[in-house]
């Protein structure tokens, strides 16, 4: 298959993960409900991490029995699969009716997702936080764990893989954990964000100056876990903070914000490797989290009422009451 081709369907589906992502997280919300939305953002993490374990091994040896070519008929009939699927999705009682610009361009509904979260205390925080948490993130791109693997562990390049596995097997762990203690994470939300972020930051220190295969494999294993719980308790932020339509415009501003910073992590973490060496860059990525960490314990209280139960940001920037909330 010419290179140009292969570089056409990853465009096509970065693009379409890009608009599906925050779609489905927006979407959650008006078909679950609100006492459940912890146990089903759960079940998705559980899902995805377990797709992330089982589908490299999978589609390696499919690739081998099969050849490319069937492959990738097999990968277009799933995505017709899955097109299908999100069609037959149907959300009831949809009784939206505010004063949003209905007939407004794609970019003005970007713009306003940009302005809530900006004139949005508790929004803008979590916004910093993945900023910090965005920009430490950077330190897992494949580039700079192979030079680790090679350089701190002394290992073959599999054990990216199994450091990449072992990273994925937390994360189902941590998905389960949330989805068993969901009402106790509802209840401390802001608290399991801070102890989230502040637990990744320790460990991802810890990882950065591990030197045997073994402590790295069940460093990243327990990394996991606070990761996971930290993304399910923010999405539960995101999702009780706003209204169906703003929600959807905030997630779309949120993902831009997103893949921008991953961009810019991407080339300064690699930088500082290549400047100053490995420790470095996981010394600044640590401090980051350090720095998130604090952000989310200072800022507790705006957080907490942002995802207070009975509270949705209007258009207007006003808080109202969640229709039945009493």
């Amino acid at each position: 298959m010419p290179l140009a081709v292969v570089y056409f369907f990853v465009c096509v589906i970065s693009f379409s993960d890009g608009i599906q992502l925050p779609a489905g997280s927006a979407l959650l919300p008006q078909i679950v409900p609100p006492d459940r939305l912890i146990k089903a953002n759960s079940f998705l993490g559980i899902l995805d991490q377990t797709i992330q374990i089982v589908g490299w091994p999978v589609g390696s040896i499919l690739l081998v029995i099969l050849g490319s070519d069937m492959l990738l008929v097999i990968s277009i009939a799933l995505y017709g699969i899955s097109l299908v699927s999100n069609s037959m999705i149907q959300v009831e009682n949809a009784t939206e009716q505010e004063s949003a610009d209905e007939n407004g361009t794609e970019w003005s509904s970007l713009i306003e997702g940009w302005r809530k979260i900006v004139s949005t205390p508790g929004l803008r925080n979590l916004a910093i936080i993945d900023v910090l948490s965005g920009i430490a993130n950077g330190v897992w791109v494949s580039a700079i764990l192979f030079v680790y693997v090679e350089q701190n562990l002394n290992a073959t390049e599999e054990w990216w893989g199994y450091i990449n596995g072992s990273f994925s097997a937390g994360m189902i762990i941590g998905g389960l954990l949330s989805y068993r203690f969901s009402e106790r994470i509802g209840a401390r939300l802001p608290g399991t964000i801070f102890l989230g972020t502040f637990l990744c930051g320790v460990l991802t220190l810890a990882f950065g100056f591990a030197q045997a295969p073994l402590l790295a494999l069940i460093i990243s294993l327990i990394l996991g876990i606070p990761e996971q719980l930290k993304d399910v308790a923010e999405t539960q932020v995101f999702q009780r903070s706003a209204s169906d339509k703003l929600l959807a415009k905030i997630y779309a501003a949120h993902g831009v914000l997103f893949y921008i910073v991953y961009g810019v992590s991407v080339l300064l973490l690699g930088w500082i490797t290549d400047t100053f060496g490995l420790t470095y860059t996981f010394l600044f990525a640590s401090a980051c989290l350090g720095a998130a960490a604090v952000l989310a314990y200072a800022n507790r209280k705006k957080i907490k009422d942002l995802g207070a139960p009975g509270n949705l940001i209007g258009m207007n920037g006003q808080e109202k009451e969640m229709p039945g909330a009493n």
